[in-house]
């Protein structure tokens, strides 16, 4: 059987004979990519977007924090909640909530393919005029007014950087102090103003970065001009997570770091990159260290072919929808 997108009038908390198991197909264009924000529109529509994995204890906390928001009225949000391979309540509490409250939908995805892509999932789905990513626990929701009046104001993309984590684990600070110069030096590319991915995108803007696969499992690409307006930082204080599980082992996060290096790498930086370890290659060949050469020599074969293939191959098509909401158009996005 051919695989297909789930629609909106398909039942909620199940999955169907037909759709059970079959890769989500998502359309060339993301939904509503006509939707872009008018002047003089009447409501600014926002959806949250939000990858869960584990946090049944949460989820209500999260909602009563975005339905306190001192928000104008004529902005209306929704949050949608994109479920991750959990093994707890989490499915369950999702399908009691979005029954309950016409602010929330979800997805569950069968996989656990991480944050990166599941939140992308959720982007290329809203119809809504900007898309605010954002984790349930650790970024605060008390900013999302703030983002709203920038997008509102002619920011396209509004940025939160972390000035400060508290109660997080010290090896992590170390790790993160490190990476950020490793990664400017290989690439060129600040990964210190985007140390965290909650940030508002504008339709438009997310319809330029959703065209490009390589950004969809490590979320952070180059931001517009801040000069010209289009970008607005907000710096913040944010906690360490108290619950919930991560998915990431040790592996995961390496791998997903080596996926951030080649995400963001030039082409002229990658030659450079594998020129340098053939090089190396070869002293290592010269010293009759065959066995250690051997791996700087496969290396470049590896790094060529991941590169490439972050870049060509659509990660959404991976994705396996277990179950959704009954109406996946509903919330801010209808």
């Amino acid at each position: 059987m051919l695989p297909r997108t789930i629609a909106a009038n398909e039942p909620e908390g199940q999955a169907p004979d037909d759709v059970a198991g079959q890769r989500h197909v998502l359309p060339t264009a993301p939904y509503g990519s006509g939707a872009s924000r008018r002047l003089g529109a009447a409501t600014t529509k926002i959806d949250v977007i939000v990858p869960v994995r584990n946090e049944a204890a949460n989820i209500a906390k999260f909602i009563a924090a975005v339905e306190s928001l001192p928000l104008p009225a004529d902005v209306r949000v929704g949050v949608v909640f994109i479920e991750d391979g959990s093994t707890d309540d989490t499915v369950a509490v999702l399908r009691k909530l979005s029954k309950e409250n016409p602010r929330a939908r979800y997805f569950s995805m069968a996989n656990g393919f991480g944050e990166g892509p599941a939140i992308t999932f959720g982007v290329r789905c809203s119809r809504a005029d900007a898309m605010i990513m954002m984790a349930v626990e650790s970024h605060p929701p008390q900013l999302i007014p703030l983002m709203v009046e920038a997008f509102r104001e002619g920011a396209q993309v509004v940025q939160c950087v972390r000035d400060s984590f508290a109660d997080r684990q010290r090896y992590r600070d170390v790790a993160t102090a490190l990476f950020v110069p490793f990664i400017r030096f290989l690439t060129g590319f600040d990964y210190g103003q985007q140390n965290v991915y909650y940030r508002l995108m504008s339709r438009a803007f997310a319809n330029q970065v959703l065209a490009s696969p390589r950004y969809q499992r490590f979320l952070r690409f180059p931001l517009p001009d801040e000069a010209s307006g289009a970008l607005r930082i907000i710096h913040a204080h944010m906690a360490e997570r108290e619950s919930g599980k991560s998915q990431y082992s040790l592996g995961r996060l390496m791998g997903l770091a080596l996926d951030g290096i080649l995400a963001c790498i030039s082409a002229p930086r990658m030659v450079v990159l594998n020129v340098v370890l053939l090089v190396i290659a070869a002293a290592l060949f010269w010293l009759n260290l065959s066995p250690l050469a051997s791996l700087f020599v496969a290396g470049p074969l590896f790094l060529c072919y991941r590169y490439f293939w972050l870049r060509t191959v659509d990660h959404m098509q991976k994705l396996v929808i277990r179950e959704c909401s009954n109406d996946t158009g509903r919330g801010s996005a209808s």
